[in-house]
């Protein structure tokens, strides 16, 4: 008897907290689990995908101890795009019915842990008047940031072993971030009484008890954007969807770098940024009269290109797509100033860029980066180029003097530099390059070209 009574409680907690991940895909109000189901997959197709380890900001590891030891043995993996190898199946999409509401209504406790320097949970589905109760596994204490829409509403600590009731903003999606560790991260959405469930590892979905009529199917995921279909239901039987990642329409307004993706076929994708093929062979001729005296193959040069010179430039270009923007702004100003007449001195004094004057040495082939190289030697005296996105900073230069031919031609030049982050150490983020360069994902159309791409970029 007693051992009965002990399992009320335990049953009671089970029944409250149940409904908080799982309970979207039960019937709508007044339906049947007998009527129409809508189900379906979001699979990852065409090149393959593994996680990344993380990117680690510079400066958090190799000062604290406690956070090595955790370390030992060990590597921590990206989670923010999950696909599961065996099925192919996408993680933590966020499937919605817009214009359907559940007849099981009842708040609940959610529980996300932290545990290794990850949520248990990348997606949180939270009902109106739920709480989301947060547990820090981690010996250390994490500082999170609430963000919305982009913007810190308030920040919290999480001791190390606590364990807190997290008041979040009532708006449809928040995300809680570490401020200390980028990809410690959960997004928390509030989709009030729609159906609303999260794709797991075989990337299915399942809404039963559905109405015949038309349905606003809506599919989130955080970093590859968002999916919306209008389904017919029909009276009898169900619907079967099969969805990929080509489906997803990106999230706001993504950076087109059009002098990058020239006019002609793919040559290189890069974390989904197309090289041209006019544009890579361009660059090709670069190179093939900066090492004229060396004879080397085409296929050295092409690696050397994808490598060395693309890679590197459209990695850095991704990651720093926010600062791209706003140092647009900048470049604006210095073209307004020299559509007026003004000097190029005077442009890049107006909008504070570096200001290289036109007493630098001679510069040679060997001595500029390929892609800003292949913009230096085809440009004729005396006309202003720019702005050219480079891996560092927007670029604009005047080629005052030209001495010499072939690979030993140089140029005497004047230019302006506007840095990406100029409060930035240049070693710093000569190493932010080359760990950004060594986790892009890379994918060539041409099949002669991706047995050049170094294989930890081709997954």
């Amino acid at each position: 008897m007693r051992r009965f009574f002990l399992l009320i409680p335990v049953c009671f907690l089970a029944l409250m907290q149940a409904p908080a991940q799982n309970s979207s895909s039960r019937p709508p109000k007044g339906t049947s689990s007998t009527r129409p189901s809508l189900e379906g997959r979001i699979l990852w197709k065409g090149p393959g995908f593994s996680p990344r380890e993380v990117f680690w900001p510079y400066g958090v590891r190799g000062n604290d101890l406690v956070l090595e030891r955790m370390l030992v043995g060990r590597t921590v993996r990206e989670t923010s795009l999950l696909v599961d190898e065996k099925t192919g199946g996408i993680e933590n999409c966020l499937v919605l019915l817009d214009n359907v509401e559940l007849g099981f209504r009842k708040p609940a406790i959610v529980p996300v842990s932290i545990k290794d320097l990850q949520f248990s949970f990348r997606v949180v589905v939270l009902r109106p008047g739920g709480i989301m109760r947060l547990h820090n596994e981690d010996p250390l204490p994490h500082v999170l940031d609430i963000r919305e829409g982009g913007s810190l509403v308030r920040s919290l600590e999480v001791v190390a072993g606590s364990i807190l009731d997290v008041d979040l903003p009532k708006s449809e999606s928040v995300t809680l971030v570490s401020r200390r560790f980028p990809f410690l991260q959960c997004n928390i959405f509030r989709p009030q009484w729609k159906p609303a469930l999260v794709t797991g590892k075989g990337g299915a979905f399942a809404v039963r008890g559905l109405k015949a009529g038309k349905v606003e199917l809506r599919v989130i995921h955080e970093t590859l954007g968002v999916i919306t279909r209008q389904v017919t239901i029909p009276k009898v039987g169900g619907v079967k969807l099969e969805l990929s990642q080509e489906d997803f329409v990106p999230w706001g307004k993504r950076l087109h770098f059009k002098s990058i993706e020239g006019k002609g076929a793919r040559a290189l994708v890069v974390n989904g940024h197309v090289v041209g093929e006019d544009t890579f062979d361009d660059v090709l001729q670069f190179l093939r009269l900066r090492y004229d005296d060396y004879a080397l193959p085409r296929n050295t040069l092409v690696r050397y290109g994808i490598e060395g010179v693309f890679i590197p430039l459209l990695a850095s270009l991704d990651f720093h797509q926010n600062d791209v923007t706003r140092v647009m702004g900048a470049a604006q100003k210095i073209r307004g100033a020299l559509a007026e007449g003004r000097s190029l001195t005077g442009a890049a004094r107006e909008a504070q860029g570096l200001y290289f004057p036109a007493g630098e040495s001679w510069i040679g082939r060997r001595d500029l980066d390929p892609w800003l190289g292949s913009h230096v030697f085809r440009t004729p005296r005396h006309l202003v180029q720019g702005p050219i996105p480079g891996a560092r900073g927007l670029h604009f230069f005047e080629v005052l003097e030209v001495k010499g031919r072939g690979a030993a031609e140089k140029r005497r030049l004047r230019r302006v530099f506007l840095p990406w982050q100029p409060g930035l150490d240049s070693v710093i983020m000569e190493w932010r390059i080359r760990e950004l360069a060594r986790r892009a994902r890379v994918f060539s159309p041409k099949a002669a070209m991706m047995t050049l791409i170094p294989r930890h970029n081709r997954t």
